[in-house]
């Protein structure tokens, strides 16, 4: 990244130069996590309430959750997107099952479903999540990378998120 003029060295210390190409960088770079296996489902209610549900039920099961980057996207910049929520866990079979004991229960189809889950032991999906209005967000930066691999719209969308990683830390792009 030095050759590159991301970042030099001073003093002992590493400086970041240019922060967007940094971003562009690890964007190039990213592989989604790796899936064991994945869960499509319906659930009436609305994202927030299964957000708030999903994340208690997986806390009461000790199990890891968080909203995948691309439907944590409303934490960090503004796009209108499905009305499907997008989870990675640890253990699907366990949620779904503690899911089903309760309330109106999961009913798994692929047809009209508003729930997605995702089943990994990836680090990179629990990377820097964060707490938000009952909710576990994926961080910026997975929901940046995550939409910078998808169409227009979605890259257009990260850009918003990369000013609002770059406005967190301080930054501001130097090129």
């Amino acid at each position: 990244m030095e050759d590159d003029l991301i970042v030099s060295r001073e003093q002992g210390s590493i400086q970041l130069r240019q922060p967007q190409k940094l971003l562009e960088s690890l964007s190039r770079e990213y592989e989604p996590p790796q899936s064991r296996r994945t869960f499509s489902g319906k659930m009436p209610s609305d994202p927030e309430t299964l957000a708030k549900r999903f994340k208690q039920t997986a806390k009461d099961l000790e199990t890891r959750l968080t909203l995948t980057g691309a439907s944590s996207v409303s934490a960090y910049a503004v796009m209108a997107r499905e009305e499907v929520s997008s989870f990675y866990t640890s253990d699907i079979e366990s949620l779904v099952d503690a899911l089903n004991a309760q309330s109106p229960p999961i009913e798994e189809t692929d047809r009209f479903a508003n729930v997605r889950l995702s089943e990994t032991d990836d680090e990179t999906a629990y990377f820097d999540v964060r707490e938000q209005n009952g909710s576990t967000w994926a961080s910026p930066i997975q929901t940046y990378l995550e939409l910078m691999s998808g169409d227009k719209r979605d890259r257009e969308t990260a850009e918003q998120v990369a000013r609002a990683i770059l406005n967190e830390a301080g930054l501001t792009d130097a090129s």
